[in-house]
């Protein structure tokens, strides 16, 4: 799934981890992408197990939290963490992107470094707080 690796690497590798299937009970992927990847290149369907980790959209916690008042809600800022690898398989790329779109109040702490080729976090990303 790396996409900066040649295909040919790429394919070296899936066959490698193919063959260490065999020897598996389980293969536990951590995305949709994951899956596909793995049934692409042969892995057989019974070994792989998706393990979701996702928020759940509730609509109960949208909104207002009880005993506060909208105004002052609004005009405190919202902290967020993101912890991983600073590479496009965390979505990291995703969240410098729609950053610009979001609420101005939000501010990002990121914990994690970027990996072989990972991205960077532009210097002009005031809403980003970088703590390595």
């Amino acid at each position: 799934m790396k996409r900066d690796v040649s295909r040919l690497s790429a394919y070296v590798f899936a066959m490698f981890e193919r063959r260490l299937a065999r020897r598996c009970s389980r293969i536990l992927c951590m995305s949709f992408e994951e899956v596909r990847a793995a049934r692409q290149y042969g892995i057989a369907a019974e070994k792989i197990k998706l393990i979701y980790t996702g928020i759940p959209f509730d609509d109960a916690a949208v909104g207002t939290p009880v005993g506060i008042e909208a105004s002052a809600h609004t005009r405190q800022p919202l902290q967020v963490g993101y912890f991983g690898r600073l590479d496009y398989q965390k979505g990291f790329d995703i969240l410098l992107d729609a950053l610009p779109l979001l609420e101005d109040r939000l501010h990002v702490h990121v914990f994690g470094t970027a990996v072989r080729g990972g991205l960077s976090i532009p210097n002009e990303m005031q809403r980003v707080t970088h703590h390595g």
